[in-house]
């Protein structure tokens, strides 16, 4: 029993978030690397909606903020998955010139 208690503990670990004055412990994997970053973000980005915000602070106002801040990452996300497609492309453009100069060098 113990050790089971221990395989999971070394399998997962726990997350103490605080968002709107409330406590929540989540569960991550243990070799997640960015659990911590990923819920600082969340909490930046609540945060500066909320700054930003001169809703009153109720359950209905608080969705609408954290739906904002969701929102808000995933407009993120995009921009950095377009600019990030935007460098593969290079990157392809960039080594197919360098090949064709290697096989018309070697022939």
């Amino acid at each position: 029993m113990i050790q089971d208690l221990l395989e999971i503990n070394l399998l997962e670990r726990i997350l103490d978030i605080e968002l709107f004055g409330e406590h929540y412990r989540l569960k991550a994997d243990a070799e997640d690397r960015h659990a911590e970053k990923a819920v600082d973000y969340l909490i930046g980005k609540v945060e500066n909606v909320s700054d930003i915000s001169s809703l009153p602070k109720n359950d209905i106002n608080r969705f609408a903020q954290l739906l904002l801040a969701t929102l808000n990452i995933c407009n993120d996300y995009f921009d950095l998955k377009e600019k990030h497609e935007k460098v593969v492309q290079t990157v392809q453009e960039r080594s197919s010139v360098i090949v064709n100069k290697i096989q018309n060098t070697l022939k």
